[in-house]
């Protein structure tokens, strides 16, 4: 994929030969593409999450002005939120759409089908860009954090032994 984003970055004019140069070499140093040009600010990241969606096909979504719905959030399993990197961020009672943060992810796209096929809805899977997905990761822990306290808390209040 890193490969197939620098070569799509540079036909947009987004990157130059010096600058390919450059980039290539921190990746074979262990860094992903994302990490380099977003990081060493070669293309804004909003660009590179536009050529990724481009490049798998998907819609792009920019949702930083965006606060998710808490009941949203929670329309995915915290521990598949969690395990495969995915928050949904719109519902419209039939559709769910869901960013990801690898959408390529064989595993993830068949837990969220086999979710989807068992509650009837359809998916979109969105791209957003890599802060936008960490952002609605942490809010989504944020928020299973907030319900799993709630039910201790509840738990204790309702299973306290009587005198």
């Amino acid at each position: 994929m890193d490969e197939k984003l620098l070569e799509f970055l540079a036909k947009k004019g987004l990157l130059d030969e010096k600058t390919l140069l450059i980039v290539r070499d921190l990746i074979s140093r262990g860094k992903t593409a994302e990490q380099v040009l977003v990081g060493g600010r070669y293309v804004p990241e909003v660009e590179v999450a536009k050529a990724k969606a481009e490049i798998v096909a998907l819609p792009f979504v920019d949702i930083a002005n965006v606060q998710v719905a808490q009941d949203v959030i929670e329309l995915i399993p915290s521990e598949t939120v969690k395990s495969y990197k995915m928050v949904p961020i719109g519902f419209d009672g039939t559709t769910i759409q869901v960013a990801m943060q690898n959408p390529q992810d064989v595993h993830a796209m068949e837990a969220l089908q086999f979710l989807a096929n068992e509650r009837k809805w359809k998916v979109q899977t969105v791209i957003v860009p890599a802060s936008q997905m960490t952002r609605l990761l942490r809010q989504a822990g944020t928020v299973a954090g907030e319900v799993e306290s709630a039910l201790a808390e509840a738990k204790g209040k309702f299973s306290q032994p009587k005198d």
